[in-house]
C-alpha cells in the first residue's frame, strides 16, 4: 500500500491593508490628530567665522593669522570697484591687508564682506595701464556658507 500522503498546507490568506499596523482603540482614549508642520530653520554661521573653504585652504605665510580673522574689516563688493586692470597694490592700498591669503593651486587674497561672506580676488601677471608689470585681476568669487559647506560665486572675470 502506497504511503500516505501529507496534507496539503494552506496557502495564506491576503490581510487588508488597512488592518496591517493598527493598534485597536482602547476605551476612553483617544488621540489627537496632529498636523505636520515643516518649519524652515536658518543655518546659524557665526559672523566672525571664516567659511569652510578659507579653513580649508588659509595660507600659513599669511601677514594675518587666521585667529585674527573675526578682527578684520568688513568690507561691501561695491568697495572694491572691481573691474578690468585693477591691480593687487591698488586694492590694498584702498583696503588694507586681507583677512586671510589662500593657497588652492594659485595664490587668492580673501577679505571679509557684510552678510557673513567673503571675497576672493585672484591675480595674474600682467602690465598694467601704465605697461608696468603687475599682478593684475583675474576673477572674483564671492564665497558664503551652506549647510553642506560653502557656496562660490563667480562675480568678476578678466576673460
Amino acid at each position: 500500500m502506497p504511503a500516505a500522503m501529507p496534507a496539503p498546507i494552506p496557502a495564506a490568506q491576503p490581510v487588508a491593508s488597512r488592518d496591517v499596523g493598527t493598534v485597536p482603540p482602547v476605551p476612553g482614549l483617544a488621540p489627537k490628530p496632529k498636523p505636520f508642520i515643516a518649519i524652515p530653520k536658518a543655518i546659524q554661521i557665526p559672523p566672525d567665522r571664516p567659511s569652510t573653504l578659507l579653513l580649508e585652504h588659509a595660507s600659513p605665510d599669511s601677514p594675518v593669522a587666521l585667529s585674527e580673522y573675526a578682527k578684520q574689516p568688513v568690507h561691501s563688493v561695491a568697495d572694491f570697484h572691481l573691474r578690468k586692470g585693477l591691480t593687487a597694490a591698488e586694492v590694498q592700498q584702498k583696503m588694507g591687508q586681507p583677512a586671510q591669503l589662500a593657497d588652492t593651486e594659485d595664490p587668492w587674497l580673501v577679505y571679509r564682506l557684510t552678510g557673513r561672506r567673503e571675497l576672493w580676488l585672484h591675480f595674474s601677471e600682467g602690465t598694467d595701464a601704465n605697461g608696468v608689470v603687475s599682478l593684475i585681476l583675474d576673477a572674483a568669487d564671492v564665497v558664503r556658507g551652506a549647510e553642506d559647506g560653502y557656496v562660490r560665486d563667480r562675480i568678476f572675470s578678466a576673460n
